[in-house]
């Protein structure tokens, strides 16, 4: 095998001369995407992923109910110093949170399963986006649903939490309205024109301020009561606090009579379908966690550095240096 010296110098420099050439190609494109990531126009294309999770929940009405609890016992919501409120319009304040369109919905095909039932009645269904920080309660006000047929009103909070797990915890009141039981005094009165009395008037008084005593002896009664008595106070509409309206049921005549409270936290995975129980209604939850991509500033930008100005007889000066190779 014949060696040749000269051709092996000659290829070991165009080696050389080729991996300069891939490092000064490597170093302008390297320096050209600094420049462009830098520059405000490429901006908008930075991003990051970040997760929310889209709450869903099912109300609904369970119509035989079977159980010798009593409901009569008047119930409450718990109050909380902080909540938001579901609306189905582009939320107006931070403390609303808008509602997410039917077609957007992930348990629509539970929904149209209890809409066919003849057990089961459909109450509500609900479901939003949301962000969820490291064992912090997100509290959630549901829109009222008042039935005027039915006379039935359903309110409450829902509360979605993250830890270890997730988790749903539903304060949810659904009341049943009826005709107020009749008033003794009411009764008395309707038969005050069977009899006739021949004594002198007695001044009007008011129950509330009438001992039994007194009303004994009394021979008028003022059929008014005074409120609380007879009657449960709602709260006017204000034009400026919308959130207290006129309640429709309490405008009919009717109160509240029967009282079904579901409250049961429970923990949950992410895509997972639970079921609240209650002997009056329940309710289905699923938490979904989505990943999103926002748009983010750099947190360096390019500046232009400023040309030092030519002095009269002096050569132009190069600012910048020759890469080394």
């Amino acid at each position: 095998m014949v060696c040749h010296p000269d051709r092996e110098k000659e290829r070991e420099d165009d080696m050389h001369d080729l991996k300069a050439l891939y490092s000064l190609k490597a170093f302008v494109i390297r320096a050209l995407s600094i420049v462009i990531i830098s520059s405000p126009g490429f901006a908008q294309e930075l991003i990051e992923t970040k997760t929310v999770y889209q709450v869903e929940v099912v109300v609904f009405e369970q119509l035989y109910m079977s159980t010798d609890e009593d409901f009569t016992v008047r119930q409450g919501l718990s109050r909380h110093s902080s909540t938001k409120r579901l609306v189905d319009f582009t939320p107006l304040t931070a403390n609303q949170t808008q509602l997410l369109a039917q077609a957007e919905q992930l348990l629509n095909n539970q929904a149209a399963s209890i809409r066919r039932s003849r057990q089961y009645r459909l109450l509500d269904h609900l479901s939003w986006i949301t962000e969820l920080e490291d064992n912090r309660n997100m509290i959630f006000r549901i829109p009222t649903v008042t039935d005027l047929d039915d006379h039935k009103q359903l309110e409450g909070t829902i509360r979605v939490r993250r830890s270890r797990f997730l988790q749903v915890k539903p304060d949810l009141l659904l009341t049943k309205w009826d005709q107020p039981a009749p008033n003794l005094f009411d009764e008395v009165l309707k038969t005050e024109d069977l009899f006739q009395f021949d004594q002198a008037p007695v001044a009007s008084t008011t129950i509330a301020n009438t001992t039994p005593e007194e009303l004994a002896d009394s021979s008028e009664i003022n059929i008014n009561p005074a409120p609380g008595i007879n009657a449960m106070v709602i709260p006017e509409f204000d034009p400026i606090n919308p959130e207290t309206p006129t309640n429709p049921l309490a405008e009919m005549g009717l109160e509240p009579l029967q009282f079904y409270k579901l409250e049961l936290p429970r923990r949950m995975r992410s895509n997972e379908i639970h079921y609240f129980d209650h002997p009056a209604f329940g309710m289905i939850a699923m938490i979904t966690p989505i990943e999103i991509e926002i748009p983010i500033e750099p947190e360096e930008t390019l500046t232009e550095k400023p040309i030092p100005a030519e002095t009269p007889g002096s050569l132009p000066v190069d600012s910048t240096e020759n890469p080394q190779i």
